[in-house]
């Protein structure tokens, strides 16, 4: 087995992980939906998370062309996946029973600590994309990952559901440009 391929059967394990919990939470609120008041918000931060993981899982193979691992780049790198799955796991809840009346009530309890883990995962890509790539601070894809961080940072730190909603409709613009832009159609 290559460093390569070790590297992507652990980082696919947790990812994998990851997709399964986030969807896992979809299925249970929508099973949920009768006998509670959903909210559009925490879905489409669930999505979002949802397309992170995704995206990460794709960009992976493009670790291909890298000559040499070390332990370091290895830990970073399944940071990453280790906090998209924390993210999925929090954005909703994660069991029927666990399902409060309002789903607008648990974001705002709890599940914006996925958004808080967001913020972090979007942080620890710049230090990944500067250590591992050769990304400079001030470069394209890190400064769109501090722009990523400032409108999470939004969403948590604001009390209004108004400005709430408008950073997250702002962060879903942000992550299609960040497809868009940076995320190789193929290899």
């Amino acid at each position: 087995m290559t460093h390569f391929e070790f590297l992507t059967v652990a980082l696919s394990f947790v990812l994998g992980l990851a997709v399964t919990v986030l969807l896992t939470s979809l299925l249970t609120a929508f099973r949920a939906r009768r006998k509670m008041r959903m909210s559009w918000l925490p879905l489409a931060w669930a999505a979002y998370v949802l397309v992170i993981q995704f995206d990460v899982w794709w960009e992976v193979y493009g670790l291909s062309s890298m000559q040499s691992w070390s332990a370091g780049a290895f830990v970073l790198l399944l940071l990453l996946a280790l906090q998209l799955f924390v993210a999925g796991g929090l954005v909703l809840p994660t069991g029927i029973g666990e399902y409060p009346e309002d789903l607008d009530d648990y974001f705002q309890k709890d599940g914006r600590w996925a958004i808080a883990v967001i913020a972090s995962f979007n942080l620890t890509s710049i230090i990944v994309n500067y250590a591992l790539f050769d990304v400079g601070i001030l470069g394209a894809m890190n400064i769109s990952n501090m722009i990523a961080f400032a409108i999470a940072a939004v969403v948590i730190r604001a009390k209004r559901r108004s400005i709430q909603s408008v950073a997250t409709v702002v962060f879903g613009i942000w992550l299609g440009t960040y497809i868009w832009t940076f995320v190789p159609s193929s290899y």
